[in-house]
């Protein structure tokens, strides 16, 4: 008889685990969905990188990219943003971000709030050059801004890490933090190699000289290089570039000269540097002249949208500076 109980009640004890195990997946899932409410409900506070103290009230979902760097990274974090700065199509990185809403960011009224608030979002990142906006936009749409500040190479692997600690993506923000560190470090160059490098930005008559605490300047310092700017000095409080003169050229005497022409608004024709310079006397006798080591460079990827770009502008640069040398050799 004892035998015939067990194989009766087997399919009933069968079902009882069955449904008992149904029930803890389920707790389980109500908890970490739980778990997951509460940390994106969460305000956390932020500092950005001007020192501001910036609280938002729960992770971000619809971010307002308003400078093409931050496009790039939220694309790659996997976070898209809602809109994005209104530049050339041909500058627009990657290429889905050609079909999200343009937002008109000027250095005279700093975004446009009308086209910022259709976007209905919770926060929008800027530049320094546009900081001083940042401010109207939170009293006006009580939207957070943040600022983020691209002056080296190691900034791009250090804003990654950052923006994936207020997105809940720090393990994607590491990955390809480390990725890019990995990458620059086998493309530097350890130990100085003698070469001076002058890099002018500008366009017709007024340009200026990059500082070393510049983007620029420190993609020539990690490849061994030096800009030659001793006693140039910041246009303004804070910038990366300064003015020189003709003759401070001379007396310097570049190994290399590298320009990025700064490209009018309004498309208008005017003369990049090298062809104002060149209208000098003086010019022809610079030793990087001589030597036609006088190179053009893209004003996008070394100043007006650093980034994730990096490596491959960090790559551009090295095979300019070292024409003859390969990946290794230095």
């Amino acid at each position: 008889m004892s035998n015939v109980f067990i194989v009766s009640r087997k399919p009933e004890l069968m079902k009882e685990l069955h449904v008992s195990s149904i029930v803890f997946l389920l707790i389980v899932a109500l908890g970490l969905f739980h778990v997951r409410c509460l940390a994106e409900s969460e305000a956390i506070t932020v500092t950005d990188d001007l020192g501001r103290r910036v609280t938002l009230k729960r992770v971000p979902e619809r971010i307002v990219a308003g400078v093409p760097f931050a496009v790039e990274m939220l694309y790659a974090l996997g976070h898209p943003p809602v809109a994005r700065p209104e530049i050339e199509s041909a500058y627009v990185r990657p290429e889905p971000a050609l079909k999200l809403p343009a937002v008109t960011v000027s250095h005279g009224t700093g975004p446009n709030l009308e086209q910022v608030a259709v976007a209905n979002a919770d926060l929008m990142i800027l530049s320094p050059t546009f900081a001083r906006f940042a401010a109207n936009a939170q009293q006006t749409l009580g939207l957070p801004v943040l600022i983020y500040d691209i002056r080296s190479i190691h900034d791009v692997p250090r804003i990654y890490r950052q923006m994936g600690q207020w997105m809940n993506a720090s393990a994607k923000a590491e990955e390809l933090a480390t990725e890019l560190e990995v990458q620059l470090s086998r493309l530097q160059i350890k130990e100085s190699t003698g070469l001076r490098v002058m890099a002018i930005f500008g366009a017709g008559e007024s340009f200026f000289a990059f500082l070393p605490d510049s983007y620029l300047g420190s993609m020539v310092s990690a490849l061994g290089g030096e800009l030659v700017t001793q006693g140039v000095s910041p246009m303004r409080r804070g910038s990366s570039m300064g003015l020189f003169s003709m003759e401070y050229v001379v007396a310097q005497n570049p190994d290399v000269i590298l320009i990025a022409r700064h490209a009018p608004a309004d498309g208008s024709s005017v003369l990049s540097p090298a062809e104002a310079l060149a209208g000098n006397p003086a010019w022809a006798g610079i030793k990087a002249v001589i030597e036609k080591r006088v190179y053009l460079i893209s004003e996008w990827d070394y100043v007006s949208s650093p980034g994730p770009t990096v490596i491959d502008a960090i790559t551009h640069l090295r095979e300019i500076l070292y024409p003859e040398a390969t990946l290794g050799s230095h």
